[in-house]
């Protein structure tokens, strides 16, 4: 497992990213390693994936441990919502509840693309769930309106909302 004494020997830390001190590889992968180069290549969904000491790390959990010492104990959550933005001052510990309110996206199953409503015949409910509990918003005319309800009410609810 790497230590923050490692992680400091081999990097910077600059606007939440990783940037190499020292060179390191032979023939085709000389180029990939190279002193003020950063850390990490991004994967599908936004985040990014480092490799250091042959082991592959999320690069937002080391740049907390670049930070802290440790390892997060919980999630990293991203407070702006974008997985890619690994500034220290964006991430923060999470329980997997807490990091649930941060979602700005319906999840992929929503039919009509607006978080927290749901057709119900001619109108459209609003709905909130904490803690695997579903609170009834209201009934709306529009999309919209069910919507607008739904981020009111998600902003007084979850302190990890962001929307």
């Amino acid at each position: 497992m790497i230590t923050q004494e490692r992680l400091k020997e081999l990097f910077d830390y600059k606007d939440g990213l990783l940037i190499r001190k020292t060179n390191r590889g032979h023939g085709n992968n000389s180029s990939r390693w190279k002193v003020g180069t950063s850390l990490g290549h991004s994967i599908k969904g936004g985040y990014c994936l480092a490799s250091v000491d042959y082991t592959i790390y999320k690069l937002h959990r080391l740049v907390w441990l670049w930070h802290y010492g440790k390892f997060p104990e919980k999630h990293l959550d991203h407070i702006d919502g974008d997985p890619s933005n690994n500034k220290i001052e964006n991430l923060r510990e999470a329980t997997d509840a807490q990091n649930m309110q941060n979602q700005r996206r319906p999840r992929v199953n929503n039919k009509l693309g607006v978080q927290g409503v749901y057709r119900v015949k001619n109108r459209f409910r609003a709905v909130l769930t904490t803690n695997g509990k579903t609170k009834h918003i209201g009934y709306f005319l529009t999309p919209e309106q069910a919507h607008e309800a739904y981020v009111l009410e998600k902003r007084k609810t979850h302190e990890f909302s962001t929307i």
